[in-house]
């Protein structure tokens, strides 16, 4: 039969009411073909029209089953649900249910496309009525009904694609929207302690200031851990983890506890705990009546960290330094009251930590740039930002490099070159000194190792130690940990102390002087003649240098007064058999002047500026400094851009 035009009707009206299945129960069907492959079931009675329809459904890249009789059709749809069902309109099951009818009530079919073929009009309603998705009349052209059924299946197949993709969609805005709660409650909470960090806990504070009652005051206690990096060495990172989770826990339970709560008024007080960074954390106090309440909530928490902490198999005991702020008339914001118990946290630890301390008025100079500084400096520390730049010190006669001083250097991405002399003083007496001078002391040994690895000529390496570095008990044993770990000659170590922070009566000093001094290391005191030692400390202390300061070797040429002072000095060191340096030499005339009088060593802009690793390197290679080619206008330039090449105790 030649094909020839067909007539359709349209889709079957959403509401349209679905006839019901009179045989068993709605049964379940077989698995539809797998993603790309299309079958098309073909139900037809009439042979012809079976071979025509199956001729151009495959050339519509479909497999096609054949079957000619309704139970044979409903028995392959159960076994495996085609893409697309063609069907005679008139093909019935045998309790008389058409085979439309009896393929919609199967589980999941209700979407199949079926094409059914019609001989008349009474046909085509009762084949909507069953579900047909579309009406072809005959005479039927095959190839029109082939191109149905492939748009048909088409159409299909990307509406189970809209439909994956909307649900994808969907399964991502959940996890999306799970992600932003999980983002948001993470912004105010500290990962390793799940405490509340520094902005969740000042929004803490400016809450409780709006809520407070009227004759009762907020503190915050500011704490923080005593010589936590020497513990993260004993015990490593991953121990010192394990150990700020346990102080937290116990500062939590305290306050559950209620040990640390103030009482007094007319009710409780309550608390909440922070970590801010690294070992410090934070208590806040509601409804206190006086420094005595808070005082005894310091004590609390300290007595919470008594106990030794377990970890790694290994017993470690905690000091803690407190500082503490009141909500005291003219502290309006809960900002102000935490820098205020920052700021008696640092107060505490310059006078050696281990102590509660409240704010006063005596410790504004330590000002809110300050605090910024101290802060920033401890994350320098641990970003990388502080590099060591190299100061030669050359053999007055030869010109010939003898040694080199190591400098501390901060290029910090906020502010750019930030002197010594502004950053240093922010930190001196704390923990943090302590740490960056034990950073400059390694870094120094290791890259004075590589050299001498390389085969350059030997020097000394002089590492500037700040007061309270020399005030730590074991300085020695840190220094000679050092030296054991990176192989350096003591000899070839020399620590400069400055004049203000050695030459003075202090027994645990002079301990700590004779310990290095038997560990074989030279020891050199800096700025010599800017302070007010006594000479007679000269001779009881074991000093193997004297190093003039700058300010005398800057006024040879022009104060007799500077000159007979200078030339005092050297005369005195070599007579007690110390060796002389001269600092900020800038001229050939002071050169000339200290040469003449036996000053042993010389250093300054004359020679060269502190430099970086590099450029020190080919100094060394050389033999020489820079020979005297910068000259006095240079130096300054270069002093200016730099800083103090003769800096205060870290360098």
């Amino acid at each position: 039969m030649t094909p020839t035009s067909a007539k359709l009707l349209p889709f079957a009206p959403a509401n349209a009411e679905r006839p019901r299945f009179d045989g068993p129960e709605r049964r379940a069907r077989g698995a539809p073909p797998p993603a790309g492959r299309r079958v098309a079931l073909v139900a037809l009675s009439d042979a012809r029209a079976r071979k025509w329809c199956s001729r151009w459904l495959r050339q519509a890249r479909f497999e096609v089953v054949l079957v000619d009789d309704g139970g044979a059709a409903l028995a392959r749809v159960e076994e495996g649900a085609p893409s697309v069902l063609v069907a005679d309109g008139g093909l019935l099951l045998a309790n008389g249910l058409s085979i439309c009818a009896a393929v919609r009530v199967l589980d999941g079919l209700a979407e199949l496309p079926v094409i059914t073929i019609c001989s008349g009009r009474g046909h085509f309603a009762r084949a909507v009525d069953a579900g047909a998705t579309h009406v072809v009349p005959k005479p039927v052209n095959w190839q029109l009904v082939a191109g149905l059924a492939e748009s048909l299946v088409e159409a299909r197949e990307l509406a189970a694609r809209l439909s994956k993709t909307s649900q994808r969609l969907e399964a991502a805005e959940r996890s999306l929207e799970v992600a932003w709660k999980h983002i948001h409650q993470e912004r105010d909470v500290d990962g390793l302690t799940r405490l509340p960090n520094r902005t969740r806990f000042e929004s803490l504070i400016e809450r409780a200031f709006g809520a407070r009652e009227a004759g009762s005051e907020l503190a915050v206690l500011y704490l923080d851990l005593d010589r936590f990096k020497a513990v993260n060495e004993i015990v490593g990172r991953a121990g010192g983890d394990d150990i700020l989770r346990q102080v937290a826990g116990r500062l939590r339970s305290g306050l559950h506890a209620g040990d640390l709560l103030t009482r007094g008024g007319s009710g409780a007080g309550t608390a909440a705990i922070g970590r801010l960074s690294g070992d410090e954390f934070t208590v806040l106090l509601t409804h206190v009546h006086g420094r005595r309440a808070v005082r005894q909530a310091a004590h609390g928490l300290l007595r919470c960290l008594a106990d030794p902490f377990v970890v790694v198999g290994k017993e470690v005991h905690l000091s803690a330094t407190v500082g503490a702020a009141l909500s005291a008339p003219g502290t309006r914001t809960g900002e102000l009251l935490l820098q205020r118990a920052e700021l008696a946290l640092c107060a505490a630890k310059r006078q050696g930590g281990g102590m509660v301390r409240f704010y006063d008025e005596s410790m504004e100079p330590l000002s809110e740039r300050t605090l910024d500084l101290h802060r920033m400096v401890k994350q320098a520390l641990r970003d990388e930002e502080l590099q060591l730049h190299y100061q030669p010190l050359v053999e007055t006669g030869s010109g010939r490099i003898v040694a080199g001083e190591a400098l501390l250097r901060w290029f910090s991405p906020e502010l750019g070159l930030v002197p010594p002399d502004e950053f240093l003083p922010a930190i001196e007496g704390t923990d943090l000194m302590l740490e960056v001078g034990e950073w400059v002391l390694r870094t120094a040994c290791t890259q004075h190792q590589a050299w001498t690895s390389e085969g350059l000529p030997p020097i000394r390496m002089a590492v500037n130690v700040a007061p309270s570095q020399l005030r730590r008990a074991d300085l020695a044993a840190l220094v000679e940990t050092v030296l054991r770990e990176t192989g350096i000659d003591p000899q070839q170590l020399e620590l400069e102390l400055s004049e203000r922070g050695v030459l003075r009566e202090d027994p645990q000093i002079r301990q700590q002087l004779e310990s290095l001094n038997r560990l074989g290391v030279r020891l050199s005191v800096d700025d010599f003649g800017t302070g007010q030692s006594a000479i007679d400390y000269l001779k009881q202390f074991p000093l193997d240098v004297l190093k003039i300061d700058r300010s005398y070797v800057a006024g040879l040429s022009r104060s007799d007064r500077d000159a007979g002072l200078t030339l005092a000095m050297v005369d005195m060191a070599h007579s007690l058999k110390i060796a002389v340096v001269a600092e900020g030499v800038e001229t050939r005339d002071q050169k000339d002047m200290l040469q003449g009088w036996g000053c042993d060593e010389l250093q300054g802009f004359l020679f060269s500026p502190a430099v970086r690793g590099e450029e020190f390197r080919e100094m060394l290679a050389s033999g020489l400094a820079t020979g005297e080619a910068v000259g006095a206008e240079t130096g300054a330039a270069s002093r200016t851009e730099l800083g103090n090449e003769s800096p205060d105790p870290a360098g």
